[in-house]
């Protein structure tokens, strides 16, 4: 009972603190950040030493949060050969308005900021999941679609025409990104052409604190596209957001104790989830004691939904918090998914990261349960900066995701939203390495390769009680594995000053697709998109 008493308390201490931040205030609202070349150039920046309080484990960053980081930057690298000036360039010519909006308090208004057209062709159709008699889930897999926004795509071609209009000001910020779509009608999984909200929202800021009403994405942990939990793999949530876009430290003496960040979220997953308008709840807090190493702790939470046991007010809070204290009516309708992140750099070895990831779907008491089938992990190196003017950048990651991963017995749909999952891609029951790279010519500029082995399982399992409480998970009956061998790469070229082209190309050999033995098949992709900032 003092443990959760305990726990409570810290939280509520960070929530006050998150309101009465012993930071600055901010200046300025800012709109979200998807470009990817972006958060690349800032790791390279943050690896040489020139930003400490570049914190990307709650992504989109904002427009103005960046700028922030710019206009603070410090020059003692580690290493007084390092040249990062065609970096800083690039981004203080990507974020002028901003720089200028901090200094001067000016508005900033982009009719048009990007716009972009793009081609997706593929002969990979998305696969459902099997079976395993441990819950179900509406997540697909299909690695040669995977982590692209939750677009929609079908098999053979895809035309996509994509802007984005945004406004900053003081207290006040919104971004709208319509998307407009024609496919092959052959692939049957999405419609054959029409249009959507990419990303729509409103925010408001005060102090250190920005609400967020619409449709946006949310990315947690280390990673490329995020860790296990939430990642850019679905379309982007519906929601209502509560963050701290720059880090806090916690009021009087406790601010010696390193920077804090935090967000919580409300996100209505519609009519189509199998319990149509669920709710899906949750926070993450990322603590920094010092600058290179970054401790997570983030937990979601699906309740409600029409079909479900709704809760009373005490049970939703009890839930919101994760297994914190007892609540009324505890046989309300739940799923909970939760995890730890550990981020550590090593300044003196050209900025490297280790990071470990862990996910747990609710929560069993048996040891041999929760840590060999219940939860995920994911670990990970990357190497930002290498070389004098840290043009390479190299990464390798493996993930092992448990047998429960992403599915549930209540809550059918899963983890997942629109036939993807909102964490890592390729669901339950998997091992996964990744191997990539890129080189940069300049940061708009450059070659990148990737290669991933991907193993999925077929296996059904049945459930071993012992006192009328689950005790262990055994293999009822061995299945299929089936296996990717996915090789990548990819290419962008600048024209000129405001257009660029980017193409990437896929291969992925799959032994016994679909869970059938001795069926092999060679599927492939094609990415082209033009691009132009304006």
């Amino acid at each position: 009972m003092f443990g959760r008493r305990f726990i409570t308390s810290v939280f509520l201490f960070l929530l006050l603190a998150i309101l009465f931040p012993s930071l600055p205030s901010r200046s300025h609202t800012g709109v979200n950040v998807y470009d990817e070349r972006v958060y690349e150039a800032l790791d390279k920046l943050a690896a040489a030493g020139y930003i400490k309080d570049y914190n990307p484990n709650q992504r989109p960053l904002t427009r103005m949060e960046i700028a922030r980081l710019l206009s603070n930057e410090e020059s003692d690298t580690f290493n007084y050969f390092i040249d990062v000036d065609w970096i800083l360039d690039w981004l203080k010519d990507y974020f002028k308005e901003e720089l200028d909006a901090i200094s001067a308090g000016k508005t900033v208004f982009r009719p048009v900021d990007h716009l972009s057209l793009a081609y997706f062709v593929t002969d990979e159709r998305p696969c459902e999941m099997p079976d395993n008699h441990l819950g179900s889930t509406g997540g697909m897999v299909s690695p040669l679609t995977s982590y692209m926004g939750g677009r929609r795509l079908n098999a053979y071609f895809n035309f996509y025409h994509e802007t984005s209009h945004f406004f900053e000001s003081d207290y006040v910020a919104w971004y709208l990104a319509p998307r407009f779509f024609y496919q092959d009608g052959r692939g049957a999984f999405e419609p054959a052409g029409g249009a959507e909200v990419g990303y729509g929202y409103l925010k408001g800021s005060y102090k250190d604190i920005e609400i967020e009403v619409g449709r946006d994405e949310v990315i947690w942990g280390p990673g490329r596209h995020g860790a296990l939990l939430l990642t850019d793999n679905a379309r982007p949530l519906d929601m209502v957001k509560v963050s701290t876009p720059s880090p806090f430290r916690l009021p009087w003496i406790f601010k010696h104790l390193g920077d804090f960040k935090a967000s919580m979220l409300f996100s209505w997953l519609g009519t189509k989830y199998n319990l149509p308008n669920a709710i899906l709840s949750g926070y993450r807090i990322d603590y920094r004691p010092w600058y290179w190493m970054d401790i997570a702790f983030n937990h979601l939470l699906y309740m409600g939904g029409s079909g479900a046991d709704d809760p009373d007010i005490g049970t939703a809070l009890g839930e919101f918090l994760g297994f914190i204290f007892r609540a009324g009516n505890n046989r309300a309708s739940s799923n909970h998914l939760m995890g730890f992140d550990l981020s550590i750099k090593v300044p003196a070895f050209m900025g490297t990261e280790f990071y470990v990831s862990t996910l747990m779907e609710d929560k069993n008491k048996e040891p041999e349960l929760m840590f060999k089938h219940d939860m995920s992990y994911m670990g990970g190196v990357y190497v930002p900066f290498i070389g004098s003017e840290g043009r390479l950048g190299l990464r390798a990651e493996f993930v092992r995701t448990g047998e429960y991963a992403f599915r549930h017995s209540i809550y059918g749909s899963g983890h997942s939203l629109g036939g993807r999952f909102l964490g890592y891609d390729a669901g339950s029951d998997t091992y996964s390495f990744l191997f990539s790279g890129q080189y940069n010519f300049a940061v708009d500029e450059l070659v990148s390769f990737d290669f991933r082995y991907l193993k999925r399982s077929s296996n059904t399992y049945r459930t071993v009680f012992r006192n009328n409480d689950l005790y262990n998970i055994e293999v009822d009956r061995p299945g299929t594995k089936e296996i990717h061998y996915i090789f990548g790469i990819g290419g962008e070229k600048r024209l000129g000053r405001r257009f660029d082209l980017l193409g990437e190309t896929r291969l992925d050999y799959v032994k016994n697709k679909n869970f059938v033995n001795a069926n092999s098949d060679l599927d492939f992709s094609f990415l082209l998109t033009l691009g132009a900032r304006l």
